[in-house]
This record gives structure tokens, sequence and C-alpha cells, in this order.
């Protein structure tokens, strides 16, 4: 069994690689969850029940519940493998020649929300991690995904008509970031809108062997400077950048304890936490205990009945399947979405979704340059995979929602204001479609600042 594993570990590593290097990053997010899951599975095939996990009950460790797991690893590594390989759009890499302007009371509202959210918590110097909280409502949910994805689109939209240069919007993305996540403990949201803007951003500049080694780069400084804020969150407020150091120092040994421990440097990126979520959602599934594909349309109630406003307007709301996991074991928050969909309907549930996940970031990869429209939905998309992939299903639809969202408001301000997004072109008295959903500008007026 670990064999297996390590062979799934290995393809799905070689394909995360490559839709990086392709400049893939919805594909990505997804392969590369995969491919730490896939070590993290093999270490406990080889060793035994992680040390970290020792809270969890030793019967969900046994072969059973392990085979069951690869079982699912090979589904959706399948799946992934031959959609990220095989082209989906004829209409690849086929630049849009138009870039609507996000309105601008929209970008101001979206850039006070991240002045609020960086206002919102004290940083990891100042308090203990998870005790930061200045006003009484969390604002790093929706909102806060919501208005990142505006800027990346409005920082993508000045780079392809020539107004900046990629590595300044890059660098201005890193900074908010870091002001509204980093500086707060908070990575994985973060290190997924970094990496997908450097995958949109760079790739508009130089050739692929220039931006390979660019976007390597920024994979190897993200991932180290998310694993490190991981490691040392907790102490920084008492022993400051003392307790970095000591961090690193201790992850040179991590990967000589892992037949003693179980887990290896995969842990530092959660993958010990998600391989153990999905052995408990298999364990609850297989003794008759199903979500019965709740997980998939829960969303939506969820949309409707937004965590900040249940309190203030009376309102109750269905249990996330994270939340209802607790009920069942002791996990450090979240819940990988391979378990998730396990726990929700077996390996059909597994394979329908993972379908629809993979072929809609594949998708969204594929045509992303194509239109504004697909922009928008990469971005929405694409930013929340990441740390999604470990959140849970709702955790993915959000930002799918929030694409149809912002597509369907973009639509309806245009119809209104008739101006920004959809005008009359005044030379030809052409309409001009908001968001390239269909037709085009004409080539000589693509770039004019709108």
């Amino acid at each position: 069994m670990a064999g297996t594993l390590d062979v799934l570990f290995a393809v799905n590593t070689i394909v995360a690689l490559w839709a990086l290097i392709k400049a893939y990053p919805c594909s990505f997010f997804i392969v590369a969850n995969l491919a730490i899951v896939a070590r993290a599975l093999s270490n406990i095939a080889r060793y035994g029940q992680p040390s970290s996990q020792s809270f969890l009950p030793r019967y969900i460790f046994g072969d059973n519940h392990m085979g069951i797991a690869m079982n699912v690893l090979a589904i959706a590594s399948a799946v992934a493998f031959v959609l990220v390989a095989v082209p989906l759009s004829s209409r690849a890499r086929r630049h849009a020649g138009y870039w609507p302007a996000v309105p601008r009371f929209v970008l101001v509202a979206a850039l006070l929300y991240l002045v609020l959210v960086a206002a919102s918590m004290r940083t990891v110097f100042a308090a203990r991690y998870s005790e930061q909280q200045v006003f009484d409502v969390a604002l790093t949910g929706g909102g806060h995904t919501l208005s990142m994805s505006i800027l990346v689109y409005t920082l993508l939209r000045r780079i392809c008509s020539g107004w900046m240069r990629p590595v300044h919007g890059l660098l201005i993305c890193a900074a908010v970031l870091f002001l509204t996540d980093y500086l707060k403990g908070l990575t994985g949201l973060a290190t997924g809108y970094l990496l997908l803007a450097g995958c949109l951003f760079l790739r508009q500049e130089g050739g692929l062997a220039r931006y390979s080694v660019k976007i390597l780069t920024l994979l190897a400084a993200a991932a180290l400077s998310a694993v490190v804020m991981r490691g040392v969150r907790v102490h920084l407020h008492e022993q400051g950048l003392g307790a970095v150091s000591s961090y690193v120092t201790s992850l040179t040994s991590v990967e000589g304890h892992t037949a003693t421990a179980g887990e290896g440097i995969e842990r530092t990126a959660n993958g010990t936490q998600y391989a153990c979520h999905m052995l408990e959602c298999i364990d609850l599934y297989e003794r008759g205990i199903s979500r019965s594909w709740a997980s998939i349309y829960r969303p939506i109630e969820y949309t409707f009945k937004p965590a900040p406003l249940l309190s203030a307007l009376g309102l109750s709301r269905s249990p996330e399947a994270a939340w209802e996991l607790m009920d069942h074991f002791i996990h450090g928050g979240g819940i990988f979405v391979l378990g998730e969909l396990y726990w929700n309907g077996g390996y059909l549930c597994v394979f329908v979704m993972m379908l629809f996940f993979v072929g809609l970031a594949k998708l969204c990869d594929e045509r992303c340059m194509t239109s504004p429209a697909w922009a928008l939905v990469a971005i929405c998309y694409g930013g929340t995979l990441l740390m999604g992939f470990g959140y849970g299903v709702a955790q993915i639809m959000r930002g799918l929602i929030n694409s149809v969202g912002l597509l369907a408001a973009f639509w309806l301000y245009s119809l209104v204001r008739r101006s920004s997004s959809l005008e009359f072109d005044r030379d030809t008295r052409e309409t001009v479609p908001a968001l390239g959903i269909s037709g085009r500008l004409p080539g000589d007026q693509h770039n004019q600042r709108l």
C-alpha cells in the first residue's frame, strides 16, 4: 500500500509542477493538495498513526480505512491527471483585446474592506495567535476573498493593458496580503492569491524559461514563508524573531524522525491533518453516517445567510461539514475535500465532484486570458482553492459563488448605467458587451482607458 501511495505522490508532484510551469494555477492548487496528502498517507501506511494525531482512535488507521483512502486518492488523481493533461478548450491562450474596468465605487469599497480586514486583527507580534480579534465581527471570510479577487483583477487589467509591469502588480498584491494576512499569522488564503497572481502576472512578460524561473522562485519563497509562519505564529508575541531561528533549525531534523513520528515535512503543510480528515470521514460513512450530498447544495444556503449577520438578524443555518465532524472526532479544524466528498456519497460523489472541480479549474486556466469574464471566474475560484481544499467544499464553492455574483452585479450595473464596462462606442455605435461575454471591441480601441 505504501508503495502505491509513493507512486501517487510522485505522479501528482510531477503534474503539479507541470501545471505551474504551464501557468495553470487552479489545476496546480488541486494537484498539489493531492500530492501532499499522498505523502502523508504513505507515511501512515508505512509507520502507523502519526504522533501529532495521537488523540484519534487507533482503529481508523487500520488497513480497511487506509485501503479506502488510497482508492479515493487514486480516483481523484486519475481524474486530475486526465483533465490537466488533455486540452479542454480550443480558445486557449488567445488573449482578450478588451479589459473593462471595475466600477470605481466597487474598487473603492473593496480596498476599504481590505483596510478594515487589516485593522480588525492585531499582528502575531502583538497578541497570541487566534486571540487577535479587535472587532466583534470576523471580517476574514467571504468579503475578504471577494475584495482580493477584485484587486487582483484590477491589477491584471492594468498589466494586460500595458499600464503596469507584472512585477509591480505582484509587489502590490504581496504588500496587501502581508498586511491583511501574513502579519496576522494567516497563510492559506494569502499563499493561494499570491501564487495565483504570480502565474497570471508573470506569464505576461518574457519567455517560458524566464517565467519558469520566476514562478518556481516565487513558489519556494511563498512555501517557506508559509511554513515558517505556521510554525512560529503562536510564539512570536512572546519570543519575537528568536522563535523564527529556533523553528528553522528544528525543520532540518523533521524528516529524520519520520519513522518514529509517522509523519515528515508534509505535516508543516497540514498534510497529516488532511489525511486524518479522510480517515475520519471514511469511518463515518462506513458506519452508515452519511451527509447525503448535503455539502454540495448547502453552500447556497450559506451564501444567503453569511456568518457575520446570523446573530444580528436572528438567523440560523445548517452546520458546515467541518463543524459536524467535530461532533464525532477531535481535529485541528477544516476538513479535507476528498474525505468530505466520500462522507457525502462514497466513491460516486468523489468521482462526480472531482470531475466538476478539476474540470472547472482547467477551463479557468485555459480561458482566463481569453475574456475578462473568465479571468474573474479564475481569480475568484482559483484564489480559494489552495486553502479551500483543506477547509471543505463550502470554502471552494464560496469562490465560485463570488464569481457568479460579481458577473451578475457587473451585468446589472452595465444595464443601468450603460457605461464603464458596457457603452456605445462613439465612433462605430457598436455595442461592446461587458466582461467579454460576447462581441469584440475594435482592435485599435482595445487599450483605451475606460
